[in-house]
Order: C-alpha cells, then sequence, then structure tokens
C-alpha cells in the first residue's frame, strides 16, 4: 500500500464496515506488519486501511481463518536480566517418562539441550522461568518431547535489557565497623550485596554480605579488620545458579574514617533517582491523583526552627552542622544520626517501640516520624530500621527522602536504660503492649 504515516492494518470480523478494530497494527512500524490474531477461532477479514483527511478508506482485505491454537507461549517482547516471567502457554499436559518444557535460548538456537532457562508444563500453567543475566537477544520455545526424541513446536523472540542497579556507601568506615549500604536493583530471589578485595572478580568467596530480600531499606555489611580499598557489588542470582555483577562502588577501609559511618546526600540521591526512574518506566501512563491537602495536626515547618522554637522545650535534640551530630537519648537507649539542620522533639516509650518526630527544614512537608500512630502522616511512606518504623509524608521533597535513608540506616534497637525507674505510664504502655500479645 501507500505506506502513509497515519495507514495501519486490522483484523475485524467478516463484512464490518465500521466500529472499532479487533487488533490494528501501524504500518509505519515496518513491512512486514505484525498483527496480532483474536484468540477465539472463527473467520474474519485483514484489511490495509488508508487515512488521508479524516477519512478511512479500505484498500485491501484478504480473509483468514483462526485455528485453535497446538502450541503457543504468550511470551512478552523484552524484560530486563534476571526478571521472573511468567508465561501462559497451550500445549500438551505432560508427565512421567515424556515431559514437554519451555526454554530461554540464544536467539536462533536449534538443539533442543543446553538451555539457559526452563520449566516443564506440568509444573503448571503459567510457566515461570527467569531471564539470562546477559543482555541480548534469545527465544522463548515450546519444545515437545516424545519417544524419537524432542522437536521445537513454538518459537517466540525475547530481547533481554541490562537490569537498572545501584549502590551507595560511606565515603569511609572503619576496621572490623559495620556500616550501611543503600541499594536498588532487581532483588530477585537469592540476589545479593558482598564486599570484596579490590580486583576480585568470582562471584564467591566474599568478606561480608547480605541478601536483599532479607532487608527492607539499608543492608549492613561488616568492614574488614585490614585497612584498604575494597568493592561493594550488587550480585545477580539468575538461572541455572549463573551470576552477574549488575554494579559495584569503592569502599575505603582506614582508621581515620568517622565513628558513625554515613553514606553521603549524592550517593542517596544517585540510588533514589534510579529506583524512581525504574518505577517511573514500569508505571502505567495515567496522571497521578491531585494531592490531598496536609492535615493541620502534622506539623511540616518550611524552614529549620527559630530561635525561639529551637530553645523551647519541646526541642529534645538539634544539630546545627555542618556534618550529622551522633545522638544517644540516655533515658530511651535510642541512637541516631541527625542530619545538619534537622532537630527532633522528645523520645517517648509507647505500646510499640519509642516514638520520635524529626523535623528539617526542607519546603514542603518535613517531618518523619518514627513509629507514628495511626493518621499521624498522609500516606505515609515507611522504612524499616532496627528501632521499628521510621516514616515519611507521601508528597515529601527528595531531601526528606534522603534524610530518611540516613537516619534509618543509623538507628539502633533502644532499650531501657540500666538502673531507669519506671513510671506509671512506662508500666501500663509495657502492659498494654504485652496484653495486645496475648501475653500473661
Amino acid at each position: 500500500g501507500p505506506g502513509g504515516k497515519d495507514d495501519y492494518i486490522d483484523v475485524v470480523a467478516p463484512g464490518q464496515t465500521s466500529g472499532r478494530a479487533i487488533y490494528w497494527a501501524a504500518v509505519a512500524d515496518g513491512n512486514p506488519a505484525k498483527l496480532k490474531l483474536p484468540v477465539k477461532a472463527g473467520s474474519y477479514t485483514i484489511r490495509y486501511m488508508m487515512q488521508r483527511d479524516s477519512k478511512t478508506t479500505v484498500l485491501a482485505e484478504q480473509p483468514i481463518e483462526v485455528t485453535e491454537l497446538e502450541f503457543f507461549v504468550d511470551a512478552p517482547a523484552a524484560a530486563i536480566t534476571g526478571q521472573v516471567l511468567s508465561l501462559p502457554w497451550v500445549g500438551r499436559a505432560t508427565g512421567g517418562e515424556y515431559d514437554d518444557y519451555i526454554d530461554i535460548v540464544p536467539r536462533g538456537t536449534e538443539a533442543t539441550e543446553g538451555e539457559l532457562s526452563y520449566a516443564y508444563v506440568s509444573a503448571g500453567n503459567p510457566a515461570s522461568l527467569q531471564a539470562p543475566v546477559d543482555a541480548g537477544d534469545y527465544d522463548i520455545r515450546y519444545v515437545l518431547e516424545g519417544t524419537n526424541g524432542r522437536v521445537v513446536r513454538y518459537r517466540a523472540p525475547l530481547t533481554v535489557a541490562q537490569a537498572p542497579s545501584k549502590l551507595a556507601v560511606p565515603a569511609a568506615v572503619r576496621p572490623g565497623a559495620s556500616f550501611p549500604v543503600e541499594w536498588f536493583g532487581p532483588n530477585v530471589p537469592s540476589d545479593y550485596v558482598d564486599l570484596v578485595p579490590e580486583g576480585y572478580a568470582e562471584t564467591s568467596g566474599e568478606l561480608s554480605y547480605f541478601y536483599t530480600a532479607d532487608v527492607e531499606g539499608p543492608g549492613l555489611l561488616t568492614a574488614p579488620d585490614v585497612p584498604g580499598t575494597y568493592r561493594v557489588r550488587y550480585i545477580l542470582q539468575g538461572p541455572n545458579g549463573r551470576r552477574a555483577v549488575l554494579d559495584s562502588v569503592t569502599l575505603t577501609v582506614s582508621p581515620d574514617a568517622p565513628a558513625t559511618p554515613v553514606i553521603g546526600d549524592d550517593g542517596v540521591g544517585a540510588v533514589l533517582a534510579a529506583r524512581e526512574a525504574a518505577v517511573t518506566a514500569s508505571a502505567p501512563a495515567e496522571p497521578p491523583p491531585p494531592p490531598a491537602p496536609v492535615p493541620a495536626s502534622v506539623p511540616s515547618p518550611a524552614a529549620a526552627p527559630d530561635d525561639e522554637a529551637a530553645s523551647g522545650e519541646d526541642v529534645g535534640y538539634r544539630c546545627d552542622g555542618p556534618a550529622g551530630c551522633a545522638i544517644t537519648d540516655e533515658q530511651t537507649g535510642l541512637a541516631f544520626t541527625l542530619p545538619a539542620g534537622w532537630y527532633t522533639d522528645y523520645p517517648a516509650i509507647g505500646p510499640d517501640g519509642v516514638t520520635l518526630r524529626f523535623h528539617g527544614p526542607a519546603d514542603g512537608p518535613a517531618t518523619l516520624v518514627l513509629n507514628p500512630p495511626d493518621g499521624a502522616l498522609r500516606a505515609p511512606v515507611c522504612r524499616a530500621t532496627a528501632a521499628g518504623s521510621l516514616c515519611r509524608d507521601g508528597s515529601a521533597s527528595g531531601p526528606v527522602a534522603l534524610a530518611q535513608v540516613t537516619i534509618a540506616a543509623s538507628l539502633k534497637r533502644p532499650g531501657l536504660a540500666a538502673g531507669k525507674p519506671l513510671t506509671p505510664a512506662d508500666i501500663g504502655a509495657l502492659l498494654g503492649a504485652a496484653a495486645a500479645k496475648g501475653e500473661n
């Protein structure tokens, strides 16, 4: 046909002259056109449709008979490395001596062995397969197994792109110290973040590691006792035991490092940006709902507190900078790093642990709450910490999210200080918490 920029190929019921097509494909996308056929067997018509000046004209048409599928895999056209794919299929419900399977192989592979990933159809429908750890072009196939061997009965192309990943660590840590690692990656089963010597290429024999599935928010690694330069790596665990390094950053171990290791804002910002970019790329193209007004009961100072507020009795701790301040509250045992320009109220012991509000100088809602009561924040976004959940308002700005990551990584599990007398309020809170758990 003429190949106009608005022309398309469609499939409709026989004799259909108006109404919406069942499926269509723009001719501008290439020749031959790739047109999806209806899922129901029957008679249909494929047409070439020319659009000019808001008028649509049928230039050519051809009947087509759509029959029931014998073998088919409903596969995506694209995936990222390590992605777990859910693949509905049509085929034989086999098992026992002969068992059909679905596999992933390099593009154009004819051999029915040496596959990169596979699943027997007898395991269920849809089948679950993990994409390879290397980016590239692959085929998803339905392989029929019989008495005379195996034969490929269906093949669909799959393009695998590199999965996004980002790490951030403190600039330096002391020998033997635990330190936080802010991470983003595929987080498929058995992914992990490890610590190895500089130049180390193997994906085993690490000095320290944590599984990404075991942590919410930053993970913790332990620095070696020997000063020097090391690497922190994100390891993707793929099918058939294959692994790949998605990202790595340098870690300096030095006795001159700060006592409290803190991740810099630049590093945390890069991780947050990678996470938000991935979420945006996978989100449906729908406008978000308008933000609701912030409840009046939620404090949201637009700047750092003034002198009167800073010196009032409601301010428990403040950090004037220029660096973060390491804080330990003697009454509750709560320890954390307070970013420069931030201040808190006084920690309080409640049924759900220690509660504490952190207030910052950022524009908009700039409040973080440790173990907040219900309704304290609008659409709260929380991070798990050693002291409970640290939450922020869902509409808070980027600097507040950075502060949340930093504070969450530094929080230590609180406990009653040795020898501290219990007040009636303390006793009531402890009894209430025990009663809620069904304890005597």
